[in-house]
């Protein structure tokens, strides 16, 4: 539920398993029947295990952080008997409160026993069946009651039919309008008239980056005002400054976030993270996902320049003050022409292959991943492109597209906080 970022995650342990046995009984828990509405059944014959309700970032940080988890997201047993039970979370400032309920529905019993301290011990619940030999049914719901937000459809989110004469887009179109496709659902479900999401189940709240990239590769496809949504969000959510957020913190996370920074009287307003590119590029990634490096190579050597560039043509087509024009041109030059020195690594063909082996072999991956056609090493196929990330492809935007410098004229009269300070003066 991303108006704020909420869901829950319950996991099941075998019968009689215990956490030292890693090879007993497997488990049995099966989704009858799955929609995008609340509510379905589930087929079980195992025990409750740990269950986080409440903010998806808690989710986050109980899976990332080890299974560790703060106990103010502790949910409280709020009823229960044989035929269902209730798992309630309000939120930290009292507004609202999500709710996990299950309720039996064939051959299935539940034998809950409520926690030693109903606020820092979760209850114990053993699922029972009435015929061993017989799957149970249980239905489960999980109502809250947050404000949606409006989604997207896919009739509302891609281009029906288009007069272009690039078949491969005019085949990418098909099944998008109206559905059909599944990949077209799953778009639609991350998102709305006011921001596209990120993340899946683990996120599913407003990232800046993803936002854009997606945003970029999917433009041929969308109708305007899906791509307004997107800008809109990126453009509503810059600072002062003009630095644009990197991720949203809302829902009963942002009243965690916000009781850390002493602020507590802001209760569960958002709260944006503006921390990923600093002012000397250098980028706050995981470890893994810059090479254990400092200084990402797509930041200085693609993304400066292409903002840069951007900026000039803005400024020339008189969206934007006519005196940016000259120094963002000279900016983008230097960049252009002397980032991508302080990247470059001579590596022989031998040693590199030499590393890639023994990269596969300690990742515990495939060997099969060194060979073949769509191989990492093929250099042929449609891996070639995934590499070329370069200024001319960011730019893209503004020849390709028409559109985006007419949102970019309007977003920036409604949030013209953006555009406050003057960094070329």
């Amino acid at each position: 539920m991303p108006a704020g970022n909420s869901g829950a995650l319950l996991s099941f342990l075998p019968v009689n398993a215990s956490t030292s046995n890693t090879t007993g009984p497997s488990l049995d828990v099966q989704l009858v029947h799955s929609s995008l509405p609340l509510a379905s059944t589930v087929e079980i014959w195992d025990n409750l295990g740990v269950a986080v309700i409440g903010a998806v970032r808690a989710t986050r940080d109980y899976v990332e952080g080890g299974g560790l988890m703060h106990e103010i997201f502790i949910y409280t047993l709020q009823s229960y008997n044989s035929t269902h039970f209730r798992l309630h979370q309000p939120w930290i400032n009292g507004t609202e409160a999500l709710i996990v309920e299950l309720q039996t529905a064939s051959n299935v019993w539940f034998n809950v026993t409520p926690g030693s301290n109903a606020l820092s011990r979760p209850p114990t619940i053993e699922i029972r069946l009435n015929d061993s030999t017989l799957p149970g049914i249980a239905a489960w719901k999980v109502p809250c009651n947050e404000t949606s937000l409006t989604g997207l459809d896919t009739d509302g989110l891609f281009l029906f039919n288009t007069t272009s004469n690039n078949t491969a887009l005019r085949d990418a179109l098909v099944g998008l309008h109206n559905g059909s496709d599944q990949n077209a659902q799953e778009v639609s479900f991350l998102t709305y008239s006011n921001k596209f999401t990120a993340g899946g189940w683990r996120f599913l709240t407003y990232f800046g980056r993803d936002s854009l990239i997606a945003l970029r590769l999917m433009m041929p496809l969308l109708q305007s005002d899906a791509i307004e949504a997107a800008l809109g969000a990126v453009l509503e959510r810059a600072n002062m400054t003009g630095a644009l957020c990197h991720e949203e913190t809302i829902g009963d996370y942002a009243s965690f976030v916000n009781m850390g920074n002493n602020m507590s009287d802001l209760g569960n307003t958002p709260y944006c993270d503006y921390k990923w590119v600093q002012h000397d590029f250098a980028i706050i990634d995981s470890n893994e996902g810059i090479g254990y490096g400092h200084y990402p190579f797509d930041v200085n050597s693609a993304l400066v320049s292409a903002s840069l560039r951007a900026i000039e043509a803005l400024s020339l087509n008189g969206l934007i003050p006519a005196n940016y024009t000259s120094k963002a041109g000279q900016y983008a030059a230097v960049w252009e022409n002397y980032s991508a020195s302080f990247f470059e690594v001579n590596v022989t063909a031998a040693n590199a292959s030499s590393r890639l082996q023994t990269f596969v072999s300690q990742a515990n991956l495939s060997s099969s991943l060194l060979t073949g056609s769509g191989s990492i090493r093929d250099f042929t196929g449609k891996n070639r492109g995934l590499n070329l990330w370069t200024p001319a492809m960011f730019r893209l935007i503004l020849s390709e597209a028409p559109q985006f410098t007419q949102i970019i004229l309007r977003r920036s009269m409604l949030y013209p906080c953006s555009t406050m300070e003057d960094p070329w003066r």
